[in-house]
């Protein structure tokens, strides 16, 4: 029994070692500090609005008109809009957890990045917008019920998925991939992909780059990764 819990954990720690050289001979390491740079440039972006959403949820619990923006057609967007910038986070979390090599050789990008990272999900998690949004799947008409609950499903999937099957998706499957991200589409099948200057993206990531950072698609190296 020892023998063969020592065997399974040296296979894990050689797939491990693998993934990491796959990963590390992807582009040059400025191609891959540029990569790093362009997802704590986003992540900063998702910061700046979850604070902003927090904000204004503070503002009417203490007004105590919390309820009426959930049950006003605005509102409910506002909400919806903040879950999807959410989603944004915890899919380029995923990005870090499986480029992880990429952010520990990206000294400067590195320390912001995790923190972004830690910030957002704190906003997220304990200044009620979390809540908001399952009251939301919860309450109100069929309609946003059900965009509201298909986004927290996605945002859990996104969570559950594991890194090292991302990894061979990707480099053992030679899976296509969103060009901002780096990650595989099929993995993520709820999620629409968009051509944008002739490279697949994921729709969600594409919108947030040309609402709110530029209406010209991101400048980023060419990786032949899958």
């Amino acid at each position: 029994q020892l023998a063969t819990n020592d065997w399974r954990v040296a296979a894990e720690l050689l797939r491990h070692a693998i993934s990491v050289l796959h990963i590390l001979s992807l582009g040059s390491a400025e191609d891959q500090s540029v990569y790093v740079s362009h997802w704590s440039q986003i992540i900063s972006v998702c910061a700046r609005e979850l604070k902003h959403g927090a904000l204004i949820l503070e503002r009417a619990l203490e007004k105590n008109v919390q309820a009426k923006i959930l049950s006003d057609n605005r509102g409910q967007q506002h909400i919806q809009a903040l879950g999807e910038i959410y989603k944004v986070v915890e899919l380029l979390r995923l990005s870090t957890k499986l480029y992880k090599p990429w952010v520990l050789l990206s000294v400067s990008d590195q320390q912001q990045l995790y923190g972004l990272l830690e910030e957002c999900v704190s906003l997220w998690s304990t200044s009620g917008l979390e809540e908001a949004l399952r009251e939301m799947s919860e309450n109100v008409e069929p309609g946003l019920n059900n965009a509201a609950k298909a986004l927290i499903a996605s945002i859990k999937n996104i969570q559950s998925v594991d890194v090292l099957t991302v990894h061979d998706h990707i480099f053992i499957q030679r899976r296509s991939i969103c060009k901002l991200s780096l990650l595989p589409q099929e993995m993520l099948s709820e999620l629409k992909v968009v051509e944008w200057n002739n490279e697949p993206y994921f729709l969600i990531l594409a919108n947030l780059w040309a609402n709110l950072i530029s209406p010209n698609p991101p400048q980023l190296p060419c990786l032949q990764v899958s």
